[in-house]
């Protein structure tokens, strides 16, 4: 029974009599590796889980690293092999991790256990006397989040916000004509879009909550930046002179071009720095209909084009220091893997063929949306190939279980896809999380829809974004 109330549950819990009240003035010693603005954060975080009933004040120690103290908690060590601790005495309170993130990850679990006291007005808060320590069964718990003209940047500040609170690994965020490129200002709706300045504060949240920032940019297809029969075209609509950019449909970007190539470098290059340090970007290539339509080509031939593109973006981007994700289902034959496997090559692309010519380095995230029992066999078959794999379900439960249950069989992450519909994932990230950390999930979706929607009002309690948007 989860009577502590921290979600995902942790592996390792000693629960002892008694409460350490935390006081008015709160004072946390952290590593001065921090920073100001990181403290100012877990100091808004911490003042609203805490009621307001307990200040925080953070006092940088040059002796720490990758450890909280507060109170008069006199030391104490992340307990070897777990990704983080915390430890709860009459005195004060331990937070530590293996590494910075799990210090977040740590400061995370901490803020669930905070309950008021008093009534029928709390006159205080306090944390049960406990020592926890856990670690995840997957390593790589990534969620992708679309950014659309229609997302306010609070709903963003918010789902990051519920994704680092689940201890998610990785956040994957992709900008559908909304972010402003320096190097071609049509890449952004100019109404739609944000600047450097307004979204960067933003995903730096995420890093202080420990999750790496992956940038995603398509690559390929999806080049419109809208959905693909609206008839909106991001760049086109704006400055229709760069149509040799694209293949005569302007869904593709046309790799044989020099321009084109020399642009999504600058693209690749742009969004690294907005994300930070980071060990992986994510290209896209997904459903690219109309890949190298223009070249008169055969069929056959396309699938050698395909991995040529994609070998030479990693080469890149492994100079920089990152690997690439791409999209897997350009990457299989229908005829090998029919329904109700649903992502699969383009009949008359051949690009499957590309499969065996791409460098083992290159990470594959294998959606599958309409697998909801047994294993991912797609996944196994990238995996039986030498690739990294990062199972990808959307919002089905029975799809998301499916793909974490592989992934702990087989030792492959997870890429949990949002898309358009963005407002389940109140409840599956939690699903998700649960799966992913205890290899089990333990609550039905009415506890996840209650226990996140709990969360979100401390999360962002002068807001109700996430309640009003609905994106599908």
């Amino acid at each position: 029974m989860n009577d502590l109330h921290i979600y995902p549950l942790p592996e390792k819990i000693v629960k002892k009599s008694g409460v350490y009240r935390l006081r008015e003035r709160e004072v946390f010693r952290v590593p001065s590796s921090f920073g100001e603005r990181r403290c100012a954060f877990y100091k808004e975080l911490y003042e609203s889980f805490t009621l307001g009933l307990s200040r925080a004040e953070f006092v940088f120690d040059d002796n720490l690293l990758n450890e909280m103290l507060a109170g008069d908690f006199a030391g104490g060590q992340t307990e070897s092999g777990y990704d983080y601790t915390v430890k709860v005495s009459e005195n004060g309170v331990y937070l530590g991790g293996k590494d910075d993130k799990g210090v977040a990850r740590a400061f995370t679990a901490f803020l669930q256990l905070v309950s008021p006291c008093g009534s029928p007005r709390a006159t205080g808060v306090q944390v049960p006397l406990c020592e926890l320590s856990d670690r995840p069964e997957v390593q790589f718990r990534g969620v992708h989040f679309c950014v659309f003209p229609q997302v306010k940047k609070e709903f963003l500040r918010q789902f990051i916000r519920l994704a680092g609170m689940y201890r998610m690994s990785h956040f994957v965020v992709e900008f559908w004509g909304t972010y402003r490129f320096s190097c071609m200002e049509e890449l952004g709706w100019k109404d739609a879009s944000f600047t450097k300045e307004e979204i960067r504060p933003v995903l730096e949240e995420a890093a202080w909550l420990g999750m790496e920032v992956v940038p995603f940019f398509n690559c390929l297809g999806h080049a419109a930046q809208s959905r693909i029969a609206c008839g909106d075209h991001v760049v086109l609509q704006q400055q229709p002179l760069y149509a040799p950019l694209f293949e005569p449909d302007g869904w593709t970007w046309r790799t044989d071009n020099p321009d084109v190539l020399a642009l999504l470098s600058k693209v690749r290059e742009e969004l690294c720095e907005l994300a930070g340090a980071g060990e992986y970007f994510h290209i896209g290539c997904d459903e690219a209909f109309s890949f190298a339509a223009s070249r008169g080509v055969a069929a056959a031939e396309k699938g050698k084009l395909f991995a040529e593109y994609i070998n030479s973006i990693a080469r890149e981007m492994r100079g920089a220091g990152r690997k690439i994700i791409v999209w897997g289902d350009q990457l299989l034959d229908a005829k090998k893997f029919p329904p109700p496997y649903c992502a699969n090559q383009v009949p008359d692309a051949d690009t499957a063929g590309a499969l065996d010519l791409l460098d083992k380095d290159i990470v594959i995230a294998d959606w599958q949306y309409d697998v909801n029992e047994g294993e991912i066999e797609t996944s196994k078959y990238f995996k039986e190939r030498g690739f990294t794999v990062l199972g990808s379900p959307w919002h089905c439960s029975e799809n998301i279980a499916a793909h974490a249950n592989t992934a702990l069989k087989y030792g492959y992450g997870v890429l949990l896809t949002t898309w358009n519909v963005t407002f389940p994932f109140i409840a599956q990230l939690l699903h998700a999380a649960e799966l992913m950390w205890q290899g089990k999930s333990l609550l039905s979706y009415p506890e996840w829809m209650s226990i996140s929607g709990n969360l979100l009002r401390k999360l962002s309690p002068k807001q109700r974004t996430f309640g009003k948007v609905w994106l599908g």
